[in-house]
């Protein structure tokens, strides 16, 4: 410590001396420019007093003269100082050299005591070795002298400082007496300088007034001569403007009279043109008319032609529902025929579907079975797989993981992963080919179901009751969709269906329907051809429906759906609304094209479904695999599927076995054998940590016995007994290097911590109690203020705002003492600035009401006078309002408070912060060179290894000691912000409560 103290005074100390040059050379080199400056003015002025006038050239020599005063006077006072420098310069220049003496001593002592330690180091070792007491004993006592003439010269050493340091006192006193006289003697002469600087200014000042003086009397008549020759020339100014402005006048009459006869010979020929357009359009109007007429007599015509037409068209009506009635009755009769035959097919149609329902639901049964088996003994497979390959798994990942541990930190390698992580090399995989295995089984009894239900499906039955059998066959199979199928395009597609491919209908059929409407014609044909094309449930409707439209899900609109012509078809365009892709002549070409699909995908969809299924297990099919189709083939590819599931399966149990390389195995060899060496070095590093161990309970033994002496009562009878020195050092506080004024960081140990902790609890009831009084005073006052008019509500309601800010900031002052910076520095300051930002806005809105306050005490005063009841009788007495002095005395305290307050807040909060280094802890070695005590820094205050919880201050002293003043100047300044409650003058209140209120106009 006392070695960087030592460089830092020397680093100063060559500063100083440096600067005090430097200032010596700019005095001098002022002093001469100085004196060139006087005999260029000089010469100069003369000069210029010949352009100058008498005020100026006379504040121009008396500012010389003053300079001149000033210079000798700064010299004659500056002399003490330069006395006083020379002086502490020869001063620090000794000092330099006794340092430099202390240092070498420093030095050469460190120097003789480290030979001298390591000397006695060195024969602790051979203590060891010695077997008998006697020897022992020399040789401790020896190690004792040794350490003794250590000691010793140490004590020289500091006795010696000491020495000097008393010294060092005595020249403190002499220069602090020194010091006194220079400053009394430079005293005296500011005093003696002041007075004649004052006497010269007096005098200056007298002959610049009467220069002045002399000058503004010739200027007053320079100025008089100069007036009244202006005023002449505007006299012969104004004749010249009346002569030219009579002129002008004459002209501009001359300029009307002519516009004005223009325009007359305008409007004369404006009019001839208007009264002739008038009359042509008198003719147009009459050969309208004329034509208007001719026209009516056309209709008229036109109208008796309609007429006659008309009942010759009801007579045609008549006669075609006479014929119409007949045809109905055709109908009927057909009609009786084809309910009689529709009831025998339905019933036997109702018959085949219950046989095909039946046999439909023995196959899935039988399909469920299987699929349970299956399921069951994959499960208990799969949990045994799970279970081995879990363990196996575990045992892999703490091999790899043991594997990267010893490349890493034994070896100082780099450690390469597996190319694959083992837990992608778990049983989905394996689960995944046999799902697809059993999928594509499934897929084999599937087509079998629908090559067994396609024959049935051709059921000659007609209408739409074939058509819902069929939907009912496959509805037990398949799932509803989420969307229906757009009825609109359904049927629009079947409209085109059965205008376009009628040739798809058997012959007898056709002249069958000839009998039927148009509707159930219509509909019964489109059936047929749907048997034609194979379309036998709803995914081949949906998918036929698909080529006609673009999207066969999407609804409707329901202005296009709903809308319909005379034959209850729907009026719409499906070009544009619905996304018809087909227009009627290529109907033909696309139902070629579907059923083209429909037999390629028949033959190849048994394939298809196993190599989809079996694509993620295997290699991209073998060419027999693409060529067949049928039960044989089907069984084959499932066969080839489990051979290369279990080929997978094996391939998965030797990469398991094979997960570290040989390589990998010879350096693990190698390293076990270095590991065993070095687990005999630790077995004899053990051996030696258990001496030490046995030393460090011996020394503990011999603490015990040092506090047991400590606890003595013989200590009593000490002047100064070590434990006091010991809580001395124990209960030192160390304040981060700020000194006076510092508000936060004082009083952080007992005692000093509760007197710090119940004043501020104090300060803060006592805050907490002046804004709850407070707000009561302002209250009734701005009720009567309010009453009277003269204030507005809001003020009322911000006075309540502005007193519950004040007593909610308390709460940071006993916050900001319980929580100190060592233990919760966040903490301490967020309080802070929690209490400060509070208070400066109350203290802000608080002034302002009570500015208010004041002013409608003045406004009231102005306006109102009380009169006494004792002199009714002999005239009224006017006495002014008794409140309005307080009153005042209130504002005005608060404002010169919230100035200061202001002030103190900008200086803490805003610049500070916006100047201010952050923080750092206090180390450990600082704070044992700061003498604060070893147990205190090492383990009452220890923060980690290297720093204590104490903040250090001094990188940044200036900025912080002023953030510090500025938080004394706002505690201070809130006491008396808050003593001016106290100047409310609560008896005169009351006093104008009782007295009656008469109001002056």
């Amino acid at each position: 410590m006392e070695g960087n103290s030592k460089g830092h005074e020397s680093s100063s100390d060559a500063n100083d001396r440096e600067s005090r040059v430097q200032a010596r050379r700019q005095r001098i080199e002022a002093r001469n420019a100085s004196i060139d400056d006087e005999t260029r003015k000089k010469k100069q002025q003369v000069a210029e007093s010949k352009k100058m006038s008498r005020g100026q050239q006379q504040i121009a020599d008396s500012l010389n003269q003053l300079d001149r005063r000033k210079l000798a006077g700064i010299q004659h006072v500056t002399s003490i100082r330069v006395q006083a420098d020379d002086t502490e310069n020869r001063r620090r220049v000794e000092e330099e050299e006794r340092r430099h003496k202390r240092v070498e001593k420093l030095q050469q002592e460190a120097i003789d005591s480290g030979a001298k330690n390591a000397a006695v180091e060195m024969r602790w070792s051979d203590l060891f070795d010695y077997s008998m007491p006697q020897e022992l004993h020399r040789a401790l006592g020896a190690q004792n002298q040794s350490c003794t003439e250590i000691l010793a010269s140490k004590d020289a050493l500091i006795r010696e400082f000491q020495n000097q340091l008393k010294g060092k006192d005595e020249e403190y006193v002499t220069s602090l007496k020194v010091q006194s006289e220079d400053v009394e003697k430079l005293i005296e002469r500011m005093g003696q300088q002041y007075r004649e600087m004052q006497e010269e200014y007096e005098m200056e000042l007298d002959q610049m007034e009467e220069a002045f003086l002399k000058e503004r009397d010739e200027l007053i008549a320079t100025n008089k001569l100069e007036i009244d020759s202006l005023f002449e020339k505007r006299r012969e100014m104004e004749m010249i403007y009346m002569e030219a402005k009579q002129a002008r006048d004459e002209q501009y009459l001359k300029e009307i009279e002519d516009l004005r006869v223009r325009d007359a010979e305008d409007y004369n020929e404006l009019k001839i043109k208007l009264e002739t357009n008038i009359q042509t359009l008198e003719q147009q109007l009459e050969e309208m008319r004329a034509t208007y007429q001719l026209n009516t007599e056309k209709l008229e015509y036109n109208y008796r032609v309609l007429t006659e037409r008309d009942m010759e068209n009801s007579a045609t009506l008549s006669q075609q529902k006479r014929k119409l009635a007949r045809l109905k009755d055709a109908l009927s009769n057909l009609i009786a025929k084809y309910n009689q035959t529709d009831t025998r097919d339905r019933h036997q149609n109702q018959e085949l579907t219950e046989e095909y329902r039946r046999i439909t639901k023995q196959y899935k049964d039988l399909q469920k079975k299987y699929a349970h088996f299956e399921a069951s003994d994959t499960a208990k497979f799969d949990e045994v797989w799970r279970m081995h390959e879990q363990e196996a798994i575990e045992k892999l990942e703490k091999l790899l993981s043991a594997d990267k541990i010893i490349h890493e930190q034994q070896l100082g390698l780099t450690w390469k992963a597996p190319a694959q992580s083992i837990r992608n090399w778990n049983h989905d995989g394996r689960a995944k080919k046999k799902n697809e295995l059993s999928g594509a089984t499934r897929a084999d009894g599937s087509e079998h179901s629908d090559s067994a239900t396609q024959p049935h499906s051709h059921s000659h039955s007609h209408g739409a009751d074939s058509a819902s059998a069929s939907s009912e066959g496959f509805g037990d199979a398949e799932a509803p969709p989420e969307r229906k199928i757009s009825s609109a395009k359904l049927k629009h597609m079947l409209k085109m269906l059965a205008g376009e491919a009628g040739f798809l209908v058997n012959g007898n059929v056709q002249q069958a329907l000839e009998n039927l409407p148009d509707d159930e014609a219509e509909l019964v044909k489109a059936d047929m051809i749907l048997r034609a094309l194979g379309v036998d449930n709803e995914e081949d409707m949906e998918r036929l429906l698909g080529c006609f439209f673009q999207d066969p899900r999407a609804d409707v609109p329901i202005e296009y759906g709903n809308s319909s012509g005379k034959d209850g078809a729907p009026q719409l365009a499906p070009t544009t609304k619905w996304g018809l892709l087909v227009q009627p002549e290529d109907v033909i070409r696309v139902i070629k094209q579907f059923v083209d699909e429909m037999n390629a995908q028949k033959r190849v969809a048994p394939m298809t479904r196993l190599l989809r299924r079996a694509s993620a297990a295997a290699v991209h099919g073998d060419g027999d695999d693409k060529k067949g189709g049928g039960n044989g083939n089907g069984g084959n590819n499932a066969a080839a599927i489990k051979a290369k599931v279990r080929k997978a399966d094996k391939e998965y149990w030797d990469a398991v076995v094979k997960v570290l390389p040989p390589r990998t195995i010879r350096v693990m060899t190698a390293l076990e054998k270095g590991l065993t060496m070095y687990n005999q070095v630790l077995l004899r590093r053990k051996e030696l940590i258990d001496d030490v161990d046995a030393l460090r309970q011996q020394n503990a033994e011999l603490k015990g016995l040092l506090k047991q002496y400590l606890a003595a009562p013989i200590n009593e009878d000490l002047i100064v007994p070590p434990t006091q020195m010991q809580m001395y050092q124990s209960r030192h506080v160390y304040a981060g290097g700020l000194t006076w004024p510092y508000f936060s960081d004082m009083g952080r140990e007992p005692p000093a911590y509760y007197v710090f902790c119940v004043g501020l609890w104090c300060v803060a009831v006592s805050l907490f109690l002046t804004w709850y009084f407070n707000r009561q005073y302002q209250n009734s006052v701005l009720t009567k203020s309010i009453q009277l008019g003269h204030t507005s509500p809001v003020i009322r309601r911000l006075s309540f705002f502005c007193c519950a800010l004040g007593m909610l900031s308390v709460i940071g002052l006993p916050v900001l003492a319980i929580c100190s910076t060592t233990e919760y520095p966040s903490v301490h300051s967020n309080a802070a600035y929690f209490f400060f930002l509070l208070e400066t806005v109350a203290v802000l809105i608080n002034t302002f009401i009570s500015f208010k306050i004041y002013r409608a005490a003045q406004q009231h005063n102005d306006s109102t006078v009380f009169v006494s009841v004792d002199d009714v009788e002999g005239g009224p007495a006017v006495r002014k309002n008794l409140r309005l002095p307080s009153v005042r005395r209130t504002f005005r305290i608060q404002a010169v408070c919230t100035f200061v307050f202001v002030i103190g807040f900008l200086i803490y909060f805003p610049i500070g912060l916006s100047i201010i280094k952050p923080f750092k802890h206090l180390t450990i070695d600082e704070c044992l060179e700061r003498n604060l005590g070893t147990h205190y820094c090492t383990v009452d205050v220890r923060l980690n290894s290297t720093a204590t919880k104490l903040w250090n201050y001094e990188d940044d002293l200036a900025s912080t000691q002023m953030r510090a003043g500025g938080q004394l100047t706002c505690v201070l300044t809130l006491v008396g912000y808050s003593i001016s409650f106290l100047s409310h003058d609560y008896d005169s209140e009351d006093q104008a409560d009782d007295r009656t209120t008469a109001t002056t106009t």
